[in-house]
């Protein structure tokens, strides 16, 4: 954790699959596996899977993709985000995988950006994009859109300007998933800045402080 930032705390209920609020599925039609029903991307937090020789590897030279709906698509993408070396076991550390398509906000700074000129004039139009004044965002809120086929196709739209930094892609959590905050050692936040209504929506939210130990060379949490 950066000692200037903010670390949310999330946590799963037993009795509740996805962490986020009405994630976005579409099964069907985001699935890039010919022929495959089964989809990874539900927004269940799930253990990573710790190996000694991983199965894929970073250089892309070391397996042959040619024949990737063989195998299943989704299946081999979420399992390269799933992996880890055996190294970091002791971690024991979750993970969610979703796609860029299920995305509820996207923030894009240039709407020019947008190659698409039938979507680009779609989105300059609509009554869920806000124009940020200050910075010229585009702020798309695709989980106002109700037809479903509306918000893959703007959403894959979307989906390829990922391979600009500057473009931002945010999946809502359900408020009662965020538990706790803790606050970086030198994070000039107060509770009062964070104690949103929707995090406290549920009824309670632990917030904590990075102090020093000064036995240790650690960092202690007290409870703000």
């Amino acid at each position: 954790m950066n000692d200037r930032g903010i670390v949310v705390g999330v946590i799963r209920h037993p009795n509740v699959q996805s962490i986020f609020s009405n994630l976005f599925r579409a099964d069907s039609l985001l699935n890039s596996s010919f022929g495959e029903e089964w989809s990874p991307f539900d927004g269940v937090p799930k253990p990573v899977s710790y190996r000694k020789g991983l199965r894929y590897r970073n250089d892309k030279f070391d397996y042959d993709y040619s024949n990737i709906s063989v195998e299943g698509a989704d299946r081999i993408l979420y399992e390269v985000f799933m992996q880890k070396s055996d190294e970091w076991i002791y971690e024991q550390e979750h993970r969610v995988v979703l796609r860029l398509e299920q995305a509820d906000r996207v923030v894009v700074p240039n709407i020019d950006d947008i190659s698409n000129s039938r979507i680009k004039a779609k989105l300059i139009a609509a009554p869920y994009v806000n124009v940020d004044s200050a910075t010229g965002r585009h702020i798309i809120d695709l989980f106002k859109i109700q037809d479903e086929v509306e918000r893959i196709s703007i959403a894959m739209t979307l989906a390829k300007l990922s391979y600009s930094p500057d473009v931002v892609y945010l999946m809502k959590l359900c408020s009662s998933s965020i538990n706790n905050c803790f606050l970086g050692l030198k994070s000039v936040l107060t509770k009062a800045d964070i104690q949103g209504a929707y995090a406290c929506s549920t009824g309670y939210l632990d917030i904590w402080k990075a102090t020093k130990n000064l036995d240790y060379y650690s960092l202690d949490f007290a409870q703000i």
